[in-house]
């Protein structure tokens, strides 16, 4: 006679942002824990490295006494969410003790050189926590997608810009950015 085992469903485990600084993972490396799973980032490539530095060089140049540049540090979105973006335009506080949470970001500023799929996925857990607006700097198309109006998990405006296009953020309507490279 065969032994049956008795059949057990797997279970899938959402993390939370509690349970995420408990994981201990390798300090080599960097994560993003989004909506309770944990992703391993990529290696930040020179093109890529070289966009960042430059983009932060204009938001700090623009935005000096009226925000924060955050560069690739955490945003807490609730419960299960902690993207680290590229860029972060978020309002002038002290994040001693807690990192910036939604209410706090006025634009979100992901460089898409090898992460252009993995960027746009992270869209719906950015209009789910109401950040306002974001931009996908995308160098293969030498074009920049402007997100704006979140409604639940998607955003309902989407504009491409030519890089050598001002566009100003919504929170600073007056200050229009180019952002060629």
């Amino acid at each position: 006679m065969a032994v049956r085992e008795p059949q057990t469903p797997s279970r899938r485990y959402k993390l939370t942002v509690e349970d995420f600084y408990r994981l201990n993972l390798p300090p080599d490396k960097r994560y993003e824990l989004i909506e309770g799973v944990v992703y391993e980032m990529p290696a930040i490539g020179p093109l890529h490295a070289t966009l960042v530095r430059k983009f932060q060089d204009a938001l700090y140049e623009n935005f000096r006494g009226k925000a924060l540049v955050s560069t690739q540090n955490p945003l807490r979105l609730g419960q299960h969410s902690m993207p680290q973006p590229d860029l972060a335009l978020i309002r002038a506080a002290d994040y001693r003790h807690e990192h910036p949470q939604a209410q706090d970001v006025y634009l979100v500023l992901e460089v898409a050189v090898t992460t252009l799929e993995d960027d746009r996925k992270k869209l719906a857990v950015y209009a789910k926590a109401g950040i306002p607006e974001v931009w996908i700097v995308n160098p293969e198309a030498y074009r920049v997608e402007v997100y704006r109006q979140p409604k639940g998990s998607r955003y309902l405006s989407r504009l491409d810009h030519d890089p050598a296009e001002p566009v100003a953020p919504l929170a600073f309507p007056d200050t229009p950015l180019a952002l060629s490279w």
